[in-house]
């Protein structure tokens, strides 16, 4: 997210032309698409590692859309690298009542982009595993067939109800823990996975895994005739 301090531009001041020059460190031909707006605040704090830092300060109005064409040249830093014209964004920062000449402005920048920060290149060639949509349906999915199953064993048990009280009281423990571990992951995915959270949802996980073993043996060695 691009950021300037100390920005010698007077309150209300009219802003002519304005953007951010890129230089290509790193061959680029994804298809990238980005969302420019700036903070909407007189006086932009410095950028932090603190969770929602970024996507929890309010934005302009202005914004301007930029589609890059492919960057295949290392080292270049021309007309191609240069954003469309973000005058507008500029001018709501400045002609704000908390605005004054020495402020700090930042611009958020969102979108689908290829970057070279991280843990790898982010390049085409880097292997991915499908895309977060995609997880989440066959996340969803698998799910779906696990719970079908869960509930026909219940529904079994349920009918079997005298001779296997045990067993449907067990399967009852397993389905509690299922409903925490669902709950757990609902919120986990609203405050984007904090860690605690994540790891309390695996253990969870884990334990519900367990518990349908268990409880699968528990019925498989009832159903075991008994040797005279």
């Amino acid at each position: 997210m691009p950021g300037c301090a100390a920005v010698a531009i007077p309150r209300g001041a009219q802003i002519l032309a304005a953007w951010v020059q890129f230089q290509v460190d790193e061959v680029s031909t994804a298809t990238t698409s980005l969302h420019f707006q700036g903070q909407a605040i007189g006086d932009a704090p410095v950028f932090s590692t603190t969770a929602h830092d970024i996507s929890g300060r309010a934005r302009t109005t202005a914004f301007r859309d930029w589609s890059p064409p492919q960057w295949p040249t290392v080292g270049a830093a021309g007309l191609d690298q240069r954003t469309p014209d973000l005058a507008p964004v500029i001018q709501e920062i400045v002609n704000g009542s908390g605005w004054s000449n020495g402020h700090a402005l930042a611009l958020i920048v969102t979108g689908t982009l290829v970057t070279a920060a991280g843990p790898h290149s982010g390049g085409e060639k880097i292997k991915r595993y499908g895309l977060l949509p995609d997880a989440l349906h066959l996340h969803v999915g698998a799910t779906g067939i696990f719970a079908i199953a869960f509930l026909g064993i219940v529904a079994s048990l349920l009918w079997h109800r005298r001779e296997a009280r045990g067993d449907l009281l067990f399967a009852a423990g397993v389905l509690g823990l299922l409903l925490v571990q669902m709950t757990i992951g609902d919120i986990q995915w609203r405050e984007h996975l904090p860690w605690p959270l994540v790891l309390v949802h695996v253990t969870l996980a884990t334990a519900v895994w367990t518990g349908v073993v268990a409880l699968a043996a528990r019925l498989l060695l009832r159903s075991q005739p008994v040797l005279p």
